[in-house]
């Protein structure tokens, strides 16, 4: 298998098959030595640019609608703590990704425990810090950035000077505390979560949460309260919000009607899920496995980034991918810090 980037049109009843892989491939299969294992977050923009990143070699990418990718931040295979522009700036395994409405990419930084920031120009900055287990990271419409810590099991808010606060559970508490407890609806520090991975935010503001150690999607409504949206106990298991059933949960993606996309790791086989506006869960696709990042663009598309090897439970999975006819990705050294796309199939080419 190789690390590839799939796009499934969910709701235009193209290509959307429960029992296959139905996606269209946008890059991958041809990768050369130098690129990572496995590809981890990926996001979307308004205008169609997919962002991916390759936690293992520490990178994050840039791929357009026609499948042309280049490295947009950081030094392949270089690990550090550097703010700064194109080839200065290095990240440490980054995991989720996020684009806000005017373009800027917000990287959780796993290793530095660090909310960092691209700008348009490509300048990297952090916006947070101090973030232990930051995992998934989603930008909600007015531009406030929610992330959850997998290993705290907490959700936080940060705004956009940086400050941030704990919008659900207790650090260090994981359980499972949701909905009503005592007659009183559970919010704040009340909630517990197990674990928490992904997350996104739909077009009015609220919060759903990968709750993988509980094999639960959770929602967090604007006035706080945190419900068990979908799931059970473990299992693969269709059907009503209350009966359905989740065996791995990783990232999280929302599209733009408030339909809930989770990729499940069920044995051999991952299955692209989907948690209907009441919960109700269905499978849209079968991909190959390691499929580790899942985002939905303005216009609906699904993309699933899937990976050659490498495991998303593991701390530091990631990887690469490149175009799919012959695909090239960006080395270390790649050109100067405008947005526009470029690397190509075979050599590597300027960014510019």
């Amino acid at each position: 298998m190789a690390n590839r980037l799939v796009r499934y049109e969910f709701g235009a009843g193209i290509g959307v098959l429960s029992s296959a892989d139905s996606g269209r491939l946008v890059i991958g299969d041809s990768l050369p030595a130098t690129t990572s294992k496995a590809m981890y977050g990926v996001a979307v923009d308004n205008s169609g640019n997919i962002y991916i990143s390759d936690t293992e070699n520490s990178a994050i990418y840039r791929v357009d609608e026609s499948g042309t990718i280049f490295l947009f931040a950081g030094v392949v295979g270089s690990q550090g703590y550097v703010d700064g522009g194109y080839g200065v700036a290095l990240f440490s395994e980054p995991k989720g990704v996020a684009v806000d409405n005017s373009g800027y990419l917000y990287i959780a930084d796993s290793q530095n425990s660090a909310l960092r920031r691209i700008d348009k120009t490509g300048n990297v900055s952090t916006l947070a810090s101090g973030l232990s287990g930051i995992y998934g990271v989603a930008v909600g419409p007015n531009g406030v950035v929610y992330a959850t810590s997998s290993t705290l099991h907490i959700v936080w808010q940060i705004q956009p000077n940086g400050s941030v606060l704990t919008l659900a559970g207790s650090s260090g508490a994981a359980g499972n505390v949701a909905g009503v407890s005592g007659g009183v609806r559970v919010t704040g520090s009340t909630a517990r979560f197990n674990t928490p991975k992904g997350i996104a935010v739909d077009r009015s503001g609220n919060v759903f949460i990968a709750d993988s150690g509980n094999f639960e999607i959770k929602k967090i409504y604007l006035d706080g309260w945190v419900v068990r949206y979908s799931g059970t106990t473990i299992g693969d298991v269709v059907g009503v919000a209350n009966t359905a059933k989740f065996t791995s949960l990783g990232f999280l993606a929302v599209d733009k009607t408030g339909n809930a996309f989770v990729i499940d790791a069920v044995g051999g086989t991952d299955k692209i899920k989907v948690a209907d506006r009441n919960g109700t869960v269905s499978v849209i696709s079968i991909t190959a496995t390691n499929a580790l990042g899942i985002t939905a663009s303005s216009a609906g598309i699904i993309y699933v980034v899937e990976s050659a090897g490498g495991n998303p439970s593991s701390s530091s999975s990631s990887s690469e991918s490149s175009n799919s006819s012959s695909s090239s990705s960006k080395s270390s050294k790649s050109s100067n810090s405008s947005s526009s796309s470029s690397s190509s199939s075979s050599s590597s080419k300027k960014r510019h």
